[in-house]
């Protein structure tokens, strides 16, 4: 890109104070000045008498500080120009500046185009070299005024692969004249860099020819672990480049003979490189480095604010997901409507899949299917065992989430449909065991995302508790009219029964409370007596005592729904441990019914702890949050990209 091979000019910067400083130095850096700072008079005398600097500049001026300039142009420094900054300026200081010949000011804060103009008129009157220097600063003022373009339309998109096209066509093309450009990101925890773009002649390329490779050696590896630009000779590298797969090349099978490498630096850590080859030898020197460092900058910030609205916007859909997923519940009496049910909220959510419920029957270790929905019901006639073979059985064995993307490729795959290309299948977890699987199969390969297998693990959790209780319920009718019936037979067939009906009570993962009319506690199983620290007595303490104030009354609104509504419903609660520790529960009530009369006899409660539900569920608001935070992080970059265009800062 660069016109000439001259060596950078000399620029001393005079600043004891920072405010404004970092883009005073940026913008003179990017106009092609080496640039030393000095604190102090004494410096300065040392700096001018080390070097014949082309510029001084004068940050602060002061009365001292004219003193000290109009001795040392007597001195050391004749020729030199002088610049000074000033916040205003009156007639007196205005004629002691001028006095001290080939001499200007300009007004702070120092605006790019005006500091440009003042340094040009200044070396256009100092030396015939200084021509040229003012048409190297003319160049670069074009450049700059092109990363200032690009600013401003990086800063209006959060699309990461729009950003890699406005950087190819406004950095690579019209400032470079390249056709060739790369983008890797670099993963600090895995250490591995990754191809994430690459374009040849307008042609982007096939990002599967590129495969993540790790932190080593070449000019990618150097470029990360130094965090500088590194400018490369590819014709030397030639051999080592057409080794590794990395040279692009186009029709007349033409190589690259030169590159440089830009760090992509975001609060003070690398995120990736940019890469931009040329079929010229010299096509970049130390002056584009400087333009570089500025363009990498706003590339660097809005690719991570790209990627950061990427991951915010994915986990807002996950949490939207969710909530319509787990809308669906009702309890129900039914064991297979309630399966129907929960298959088909899945199906609604993910649509061209199939989703059947699956437990597993404690007696026999046999794993039957209770429900079905979806596009395509596969026929599954293959009747699948704990110990056995296959998917669903590792599955409820390891309570570990089995995801077979290609179901030709898995060999613990059972054959039963062969439209099936794909199968998830997430195990649904109680408290203590894991009752049977939620089993998704597709007619596509990779059907299923990490998106979808996170959502679909949450939705397990709920639909378990579902089923759980749905069984809970119905065992606890069952025997309860059975109970009934056997004790106006004989006291010995209800004794019988009643310790049937305990082990199952006791058996629950929940804390099941059997409740009278009234809401008195007649009967706790061993999971409530441990959650809440109650000892088996005749006497229990009140129910609402277990909750709050605030609680405990919502208790009691829902105990009289049910026994008014004579149906079951559920709320979810704060309940109150004996030690004063809370924690989230689900609560589900059942009535119980006497089986000829139909009376209401009772009401019986599980209690489910929900706190990791609840962690999740937190954890998925929390990106609403950190939504809005975006947003705001956007305005502020906006802001800060406009001014800084006005007034860059150095790097």
């Amino acid at each position: 890109m660069s016109d000439n091979n001259q060596d950078l000019q000399r620029a001393v910067v005079f600043i004891t104070n920072g405010e404004d400083s970092a883009s005073v130095l940026q913008i003179l850096e990017s106009m092609g000045f080496a640039c030393e700072v000095v604190a102090d008079e004494y410096q300065l005398e040392i700096a001018c008498t080390a070097h014949s600097p082309n510029l001084i500049y004068m940050h602060d001026v002061s009365e001292l500080s004219i003193t000290a300039m109009a001795s040392l142009r007597q001195t050391l420094i004749p020729d030199t120009p002088i610049l000074f900054g000033v916040e205003h300026v009156n007639a007196t200081l205005r004629d002691r500046i001028t006095t001290l010949g080939l001499a200007d000011y300009v007004i702070k804060p120092v605006q790019y185009d005006e500091l440009l103009h003042r340094v040009r008129t200044l070396l256009s009157v100092q030396s015939p070299i200084a021509e040229s220097s003012s048409i190297s600063l003319e160049n670069q003022q074009t450049n700059l005024l092109a990363i200032y373009e690009i600013g401003q339309q990086l800063s209006g998109t959060l699309d990461q692969n729009e950003i890699f096209r406005l950087i190819y066509k406004h950095i690579a093309k019209n400032m470079f004249h390249s056709s060739l450009m790369s983008i890797a990101t670099f993963d600090a925890e895995t250490q591995m860099i990754r191809c994430v773009f690459a374009i040849v002649d307008d042609k982007e390329g096939d990002l599967s020819e590129f495969p993540p490779m790790p932190l080593g050696e070449g000019p990618n590896s150097d470029t990360i672990r130094t965090r500088q630009i590194q400018i490369v000779d590819l014709a030397e590298m030639r051999k080592k480049l057409e080794k590794s797969g990395r040279v692009f090349r186009i029709g007349d099978e033409r190589l690259p003979m030169s590159a440089i490498y830009i760090p992509l630096i975001v609060r003070n850590r690398v995120i990736g490189v940019l890469n931009i080859q040329h079929y010229d030898p010299h096509a970049f020197d130390d002056v584009d480095k400087n333009l570089l460092n500025v363009v990498a900058n706003q590339a660097a910030i809005a690719l991570e604010n790209a990627s950061l609205y990427k991951r915010v916007k994915q986990q807002v859909q996950e949490l939207e997901a969710l909530y319509r997923s787990t809308g669906f519940y009702k309890i129900d009496r039914d064991l297979k409507d309630a399966a129907i049910q929960i298959a088909e909220a899945v199906v609604r959510e993910f649509s061209h899949i199939d989703c059947g419920v699956m437990i597993v029957e404690d007696n026999s270790g046999s794993i039957i299917r209770l429900g079905r929905a979806g596009s395509y019901q596969p026929v599954t006639e293959t009747t699948l065992y704990l110990d056995g073979p296959g998917l669903v059985p590792e599955a409820i064995r390891t309570g570990q989430v089995v995801y077979a993307p290609d179901v030709s490729s898995d060999p613990r795959y059972i054959a039963s449909d062969s439209r099936t290309k794909s199968e998830l299948v997430v195990p649904l977890p109680t408290y203590e065991r894991i009752i049977g699987v939620l089993d998704l199969q597709s007619k596509q390969t990779n059907a299923f995302s990490q998106s979808d297998i996170r959502i679909i693990k949450a939705f397990a959790e709920r639909a378990a508790a579902v089923i759980e209780n749905v069984i809970l319920y119905n065992q606890t009718i069952n025997y309860a009219a059975e109970l009934e019936d056997r004790v106006k037979e004989r006291t010995k067939e209800y004794r019988e029964a009643l310790g049937l009906f305990e082990a199952i009570f006791n058996g629950s993962s929940d804390a099941v409370f059997v409740l009278d009319s009234q809401g008195e506690i007649q009967q706790a199983n061993r999971i409530a007596c441990e959650l809440f620290q109650m000892k088996s007595q005749p006497k229990y303490p009140q129910f609402t005592t277990l909750f709050d104030e605030q609680n405990a009354e919502t208790i009691r609104k829902v105990l009289n729904d049910v026994m008014a509504l004579n149906q079951p419903l559920r709320e979810e609660v704060v309940a109150l441990r004996s030690d004063g520790k809370t924690f989230p529960a689900d609560a589900a009530l059942y009535p119980i019914f006497e089986s000829e009369s139909n009376d209401m006899l009772g009401v019986v409660c599980s209690l489910r702890d929900i706190t990791e539900r609840k962690r999740h569920e937190a954890r998925l608001k929390a990106a609403l949050n950190r939504e809005r935070e975006l947003n705001e992080l956007r305005a502020r970059f906006v802001t800060t990209v406009s001014h800084g265009f006005r007034t860059p800062m150095a790097r």
